[in-house]
């Protein structure tokens, strides 16, 4: 879209034209609702740029106060890698910076063994899973075929995220016809999700007024 070409007037007109396809979903909020009247809502959540901002260290990415207090529900599936570790404790080591260099060797000597697995990185993190196609579509789908909701016409899902990688769940539910995908973001971009919200804080707002 070039918005780097963009004065602050036009960025905004882009914006509001923008929010006409994918409106803010407080706004939307009543409606959406009303629409899943009477099914069982089920809120699925990226974690970073969702829950809590996007920093340069992970080690730093905290959800606010309120939004731990709605995770302490006890109906609370947590997973990573894009779904593919769920309901399992996820546990990390920060190795000192020195040893970082040997971690990453360790990690490829051992990873040429073992073709049938996978490694990415991020911000000093090595994430290694199977060579297998999944996402966070497939992620999605299993949750709720483990929760009795696959083939179910009672269940109104609804899928925050902020991330290209969350297109894929998006994705799922339009197919699906069931409940809403809500992109997080501040700017236009190209997106599958119906909804948006803009930071963090109104995903807090919106997960708020869920419980309320």
């Amino acid at each position: 879209m070039g918005l780097a070409k963009l004065d602050g007037n036009d960025f905004s007109i882009e914006y509001a034209t923008w929010l006409v396809e994918h409106p803010c979903a407080l706004e939307k909020f009543e409606e959406m609702m009303n629409i899943g009247k009477g099914k069982k809502i089920v809120i699925l959540l990226d974690y970073d740029g969702t829950l809590s901002d996007i920093v340069p260290n992970p080690e730093e990415a905290f959800m606010t106060d309120k939004v731990q207090d709605f995770v302490k529900l006890k109906n609370v599936y947590y997973a990573g890698s894009h779904g593919l570790d769920i309901e399992v404790p996820l546990y990390s080591t920060n190795s000192n910076e020195k040893d970082f260099g040997t971690v990453e060797n360790i990690i490829y000597v051992v990873l040429k063994e073992h073709p049938n697995f996978r490694v990415s990185t991020g911000i000093k993190v090595f994430e290694i899973g199977p060579n297998i196609v999944w996402n966070k579509g497939h992620a999605l789908e299993y949750f709720l075929e483990n929760l009795g909701f696959g083939n179910s016409d009672d269940v109104f899902p609804i899928y925050i995220g902020d991330d290209r990688t969350d297109e894929d769940a998006f994705k799922v539910l339009l197919k699906r016809g069931q409940g809403f995908p809500i992109v997080v973001t501040a700017a236009p971009k190209d997106t599958k999700a119906l909804y948006s919200l803009r930071e963090p804080k109104e995903v807090m707002e919106f997960l708020l007024g869920l419980v309320a």
